[in-house]
Parts: C-alpha cells; sequence; structure tokens
C-alpha cells in the first residue's frame, strides 16, 4: 500500500487524481512549511506523528525523497536526513528497489535514540554512566545466563581484533560500542538493547576522547576481557560484578575528560 504524504495548505493545490492514486494521506498540520532551524529534525518528528496517530500504517509506503520534498518545501537533503533518522530510530525501513516502508513496532520502539551530535555536562554524563549501572551489569548477568558457545566465541575473536587495533593505533569509540552492544544482543532483550544504543550515542563525545589515551585504551580492554570471561564461565554474579567495576572505571575516564574540556579544576567524583 503507498502512502501520500499529501499537503492541503493555503495556496497548494494538488494535481487532479494525485491523491486517489495515492491512498492514505497526511493531515494539513503534518506538512504545513518546516521552518525549524533542524528542517530535518521536524520532518521527522512529523512523519513519525502520524505514524503513532495511526494515519500511517505498518507497512505503507512513503512518497520518494522528491515528493517529501515537495511537499514539505525544503531541499531534498533534508528529507534525505529525515528518513535516515527515521530509519535509525527503527520507525521506518528500506527495501531495496521498492522503497522506505512504515515498520511494524514492538516494545524496543518505546526507546528513541537521539539523532545528531549531542553536548553533555558532566552532570549529564554522570546520569548517563548511572544509567548504564543500572542497565548493563543486568545485561551481562543475562548474557551469562543465555550467551551460547558460538556468541562468546564471536565476542573473542571480536576482543582479538581490538587488541590489533589498539596496537596499530586505531581503537576508537566504535570498537568500544560495538563489543558493549554485541553483550546487548547475547542478553536477548531488544528493549534493554535499544536503551543502551541511546546512551552510548551519547556519550560518544566524552568516550571517545577518553579511549585515545593509553590509559583509557587499558582499562576499556582489560574492563571487557573480565567481562567476557565470567560470560564465557556462564557465571551471572561474576559477569554483573565485572562490568559493574568496568565501568566504574569508565565512568571516572569519561568525568575526566569533560572536566579538562571544562578547564576545571575539582576533586574527583566518586567511583
Amino acid at each position: 500500500m503507498s502512502v501520500h504524504l499529501a499537503a492541503e495548505n493555503a495556496g497548494h493545490v494538488e494535481p487532479p487524481g494525485r491523491r486517489g492514486r495515492r491512498g492514505v494521506a497526511m493531515e494539513d498540520a503534518a506538512v504545513r512549511p518546516v521552518r525549524r532551524t533542524n528542517l530535518s529534525a521536524a520532518i521527522a518528528d512529523r512523519i513519525a506523528e502520524q505514524i503513532a496517530l495511526g494515519k500511517l500504517q505498518p507497512g505503507c509506503r512513503l512518497q520518494s525523497e522528491r515528493e517529501l520534498s515537495d511537499l514539505f518545501g525544503v531541499g531534498r537533503s533534508s528529507v534525505r536526513e529525515a528518513i535516515k533518522a527515521l530509519e535509525s530510530r527503527g520507525v521506518v525501513e528500506g527495501r531495496q528497489g521498492e522503497g522506505r516502508f512504515v515498520r511494524a513496532q514492538d516494545v524496543s520502539g518505546m526507546v528513541r535514540a537521539l539523532t545528531g551530535p549531542v553536548s553533555v555536562s558532566e552532570r549529564e554524563v554522570e546520569q548517563l554512566y548511572e544509567a548504564r549501572g543500572i542497565v548493563e551489569p543486568g545485561m551481562a548477568a543475562l548474557a551469562a545466563q543465555r550467551g551460547g558457545g558460538r556468541e562468546v566465541a564471536s565476542v573473542r575473536r571480536l576482543l582479538d581484533k581490538h587488541e590489533e587495533r589498539v596496537q596499530s593505533g586505531r581503537y576508537g569509540g566504535a570498537d568500544d560500542t560495538l563489543f558493549h552492544m554485541k553483550l546487548a544482543a547475547m542478553a536477548d532483550n531488544p528493549l534493554l538493547a535499544r536503551l543502551l544504543e541511546g546512551i552510548l550515542a551519547v556519550l560518544h563525545a566524552t568516550r571517545e576522547p577518553a579511549l585515545r589515551s593509553a590509559q583509557g585504551l587499558s582499562i576499556s580492554l582489560a574492563g571487557h576481557w573480565e567481562v567476557v570471561r565470567a560470560i564465557e564461565s556462564h557465571d551471572p554474579d561474576a559477569a554483573r560484578n565485572a562490568m559493574t567495576v568496568h565501568l566504574g572505571r569508565a565512568r571516572q575516564l569519561a568525568v575526566d575528560v569533560v572536566r579538562s574540556h571544562d578547564g576545571l579544576d575539582r576533586s574527583p567524583a566518586p567511583s
């Protein structure tokens, strides 16, 4: 089923027969000219709102970038970024040669990841690591219970590659994120995985500089190996404890990066 995101604002007239061919239409408010500074975010919000209201049903096909560009009165690049944002949220999916379609939502859709660069304060970094400290140790325990031999072997191979990347000076935040998301997959809870993905995305600005230091690399990889060994032993308590210790060290590194960036001279935060 094709979806028509029609605009019926004053001054906008649809070509004869166009509405009938395209099917379901967005309401006027959804496609009024966008005037926010972040055009792509505004467009993504408009489309997501129509999906949430049930105006666009799962399986419906969105219009092309050109058509959406005309309807919203913006450039195609803004529409393209909006669609990418919706895809990253899991709201829309692309099908080769067919276009983009509204996805059926599961519980993981309850968590909406931020898009674009985000600047966080020291207090917000503390809060994000506080959230990680609640979520990830439990996920590590679940991974120890649910992870199979192949999954554990895959994570071990990943850490071996990370060791090589450290030696060549190419290890960074994306590598660190991949490790944590692999453990999240082993925990087999999409909602928790989605929550963690959003937290890590926001923390990227602080985690990346911390991981560039020799100390940060050493602490990160050592912590990862400790967690994996506990999961490999199928020991939920040990996995939970290893992740808690690892996150405590990572949190302090991240806070130090923020303080250094802000030029603040404060006593270290408790770990």
